[in-house]
């Protein structure tokens, strides 16, 4: 008797490899010179989203009064489309700090021609095509093996260093199990015990 092999793909574990050291972080933001990538790097690392999400945004996702981003069309596992094809995702709030808001105002205020548009807030906020982001992202990173969605995985290990709660940063990040988030509070614990084994030894 054969078993059929499932052809659901494997996630694959994260590790610490996945991260960015602090250190790392400054060093990715010395080597960024063009105020768009910067927008991206820092929606990305604060706010966690995934690439997709980010090209989707739009100026009307940008809620002031919440600190927050809408993302529209989050993961949709069950690949679910409406009327005119577009991939439906799970709505959610993805708080950002006061210093991604001003940047992402500041590259739309960029782009202002004077020109009559008659609804400027469904415009894009991004308009780098994808490739070309990941490429150049991958790019400025400061070891191999780091990629765009390496700021995904740092965002999660930082909010629960920051001591937001597990079902939050589920929340934050749109992930549709919490096992996944699972994953960062391991890495979370990890750190924390480094923390104090390195302490213990200057004692």
């Amino acid at each position: 008797m054969t078993t059929k092999k499932s052809s659901a793909p494997v996630e694959k574990a994260i590790t610490e490899e996945d991260i960015l050291s602090y250190d790392e972080i400054d060093e990715l933001y010395k080597k960024i010179t063009d105020l768009e990538e910067l927008v991206i790097v820092r929606i990305a690392l604060m706010g966690g989203l995934r690439l997709a999400e980010i090209l989707d945004l739009e100026g009307r996702d940008l809620d002031l009064d919440r600190g927050a981003l809408l993302v529209r069309k989050g993961k949709d596992t069950k690949g679910k489309k409406d009327k005119t094809g577009t991939r439906i995702g799970k709505e959610r709030y993805a708080p950002v700090d006061l210093c991604t808001i001003s940047l992402i105002r500041c590259l739309i205020a960029s782009r202002d021609t004077g020109e009559f548009k008659a609804d400027r807030r469904i415009d894009k906020i991004i308009k780098i095509p994808r490739r070309t982001v990941q490429r150049h992202i991958s790019s400025l990173m400061p070891r191999n093996g780091l990629s765009i969605h390496s700021l995904r995985h740092t965002a999660a290990t930082m909010q629960l260093e920051c001591g937001i709660n597990l079902m939050e940063v589920r929340d934050n990040l749109g992930h549709t199990d919490v096992k996944i988030t699972q994953q960062y509070l391991h890495l979370d614990i990890l750190r924390r015990a480094q923390k104090y084994r390195d302490a213990m030894r200057t004692r």
